[in-house]
């Protein structure tokens, strides 16, 4: 008996978190570098002359980022039988990314390099990989049925 994954469009559940989650990860990224580039206690506006620090939006953005992360992954993890052990792959690979994105967010103030075993890279890159590895995960749920 072989277990083949199917593809199918996304439902407009699916959609409407995707569509969440792309814009939390871009103000998320956002601010984080506006911190990054601007200091800690730089201001962004929300409305009118509301203000509150960019790194305290960061860190909202990232808390609702994976609220509706795990609610894709949770969601679809429940309602598969088929491919249910490439479902737990890809949220482990997930999880990592997480581990990875949050790591890079806090290590972004005091390095830029991260020695990964034998090799040196940018605190930046490290911090995209993390990005991409939820990226990946949350397009294949929300495409896999």
């Amino acid at each position: 008996m072989t277990r083949k994954i199917r593809f199918a469009l996304p439902k407009r559940f699916e959609i409407t978190l995707l569509v969440a989650m792309v814009f939390l990860l871009f103000l998320s990224d956002i601010n984080l570098n506006k911190s990054i580039d601007l200091g800690l206690d730089y201001r962004v506006t929300i409305f009118g002359d509301l203000m509150i620090k960019a790194i305290l939006l960061f860190w909202l953005a990232i808390i609702m980022y994976h609220i509706i992360l795990s609610i894709l992954v949770i969601r679809a993890i429940l309602e598969t039988r088929t491919h249910y052990i490439f479902d737990w792959i890809v949220a482990v690979v997930m999880f990592f990314g997480t581990m990875i994105l949050l790591s890079g967010a806090l290590l972004h103030f005091s390095t830029d390099t991260v020695p990964v075993f034998v090799y040196t890279i940018g605190i930046t890159s490290y911090y995209h990989f993390g990005i991409l590895l939820q990226v990946f995960g949350a397009f294949y749920f929300a495409l896999t049925e």
